[in-house]
């Protein structure tokens, strides 16, 4: 046994190799003394792991060197791209072209892209409608400012005693006094759920309980983003219409 410990490494890994599983109990128990055999095991088998540990050392030292990502553009450097390609600037062109048109008139709107999924194209084209009588009452008047004023006075008109609070609330801007007809013409000629139509300053995120419909409005080359909102379970249409069926 003595003789056994002598030889050298290399060939005393070798031969301890098989016997390092301890699922071998058969050459095991060959050896006289099992506690001078496990010894020598693991003192074999740390040695090899001593020899092992520098390569390993250098694999993990490169699989965890950082990947070198592409340098991202900033946002000047893309846009810069993006102004630079035909393309571009045909559809920039074609923007601008038509936001001039819509400032030379008097009062226009142009429909948001993004169509809510629940609305169809009927209620759409109810919607345009009811923003063609607006702009016909518009040029009837003689141009917005002059809408303006007469539906003023018509609200004057119509109190038994104007007070000052009142007056705040029918003297409004140009875009707030159109958005107020919007909705009172839409109440007027819808022929169901005229309770729940509603026309809201500014674009809101339907949640579920109503229907949205988003117009972009120009009054005297004046813009402002309204939202023309019914109830999720109502067919917004014209009483007209509904007649014409029947």
């Amino acid at each position: 046994q003595e003789q056994q410990f002598q030889e050298p490494l290399p060939q005393l890994l070798h031969s301890l190799q098989p016997k390092a599983h301890l699922h071998q109990p058969e050459e095991a128990a060959s050896c006289k003394d099992e506690v001078a055999y496990f010894e020598r095991v693991e003192q074999i088998t740390l040695l090899q792991g001593t020899f092992e540990h520098g390569a390993d050392d250098e694999v993990a030292e490169q699989s965890h060197q950082p990947e070198q990502k592409p340098e991202r553009l900033t946002l000047e450097q893309r846009l810069m791209i993006l102004r630079k390609s035909p393309e571009q600037q045909q559809k920039f062109r074609e923007v601008e072209e038509r936001k001039e048109q819509l400032r030379q008139e008097a009062f226009a709107w142009e429909f948001d892209e993004h169509l809510h999924p629940m609305v169809t194209d009927g209620e759409r084209r109810y919607v345009k409608q009811c923003l063609v009588v607006l702009r016909t009452a518009v040029e009837s008047a003689g141009g917005l400012a002059e809408f303006v004023e007469a539906d003023r006075q018509a609200r004057r008109a119509a109190l038994p005693r104007v007070r000052a609070s009142d007056e705040k609330k029918i003297c409004l801007s140009p875009c707030a006094s159109v958005r107020r007809s919007l909705e009172e013409i839409m109440k007027q000629h819808t022929r169901a759920g005229s309770e729940g139509v509603m026309v809201i300053d500014g674009y809101v995120l339907a949640m579920g309980n109503k229907k949205v419909v988003k117009t972009e409005l120009w009054c005297d080359g004046e813009s402002c983003e309204v939202s023309v909102c019914w109830d999720w379970d109502a067919r917004l249409e014209s009483l007209a219409a509904a007649q014409d069926v029947a």
